[in-house]
């Protein structure tokens, strides 16, 4: 039985970046996962931003339109990325949650 467009939902997609153009840090950004998003027709995307900060003090997390920006503190080469990426997990998990969706 096919569904009716006019109560389908579209499928949504979640995409984790390290290097998306959030406009929020500066310096040059792949722009891969926005082209991506541009040419995907038909389908919905929440981008999750991480971009790593440098002072502790700077960490922010906030959305921009469907892009949730999360700027975290974590020690350079690697010291301890176990639990520096387990703050950001806990972060992301609580901002995704404040916006209750289900994604593909």
């Amino acid at each position: 039985m096919l569904s009716d467009p006019q109560t389908a939902r579209r499928p949504r997609v979640l995409h984790l970046a390290a290097n998306f153009p959030d406009g929020m840090s500066p310096g040059p950004k792949t722009t891969a996962v926005k082209h991506l998003l541009d040419y995907a027709n038909g389908i919905d995307h929440v981008v999750v931003s991480l971009t790593r900060v440098l002072q502790p003090w700077r960490e922010k997390t906030h959305w921009q339109g469907d892009t949730l920006v999360v700027q975290y503190f974590a020690l350079p080469r690697a010291v301890l990325h176990g639990h520096f990426m387990r703050r950001v997990a806990r972060r992301v998990d609580a901002a995704l949650a404040a916006r209750p969706q289900t994604y593909d």
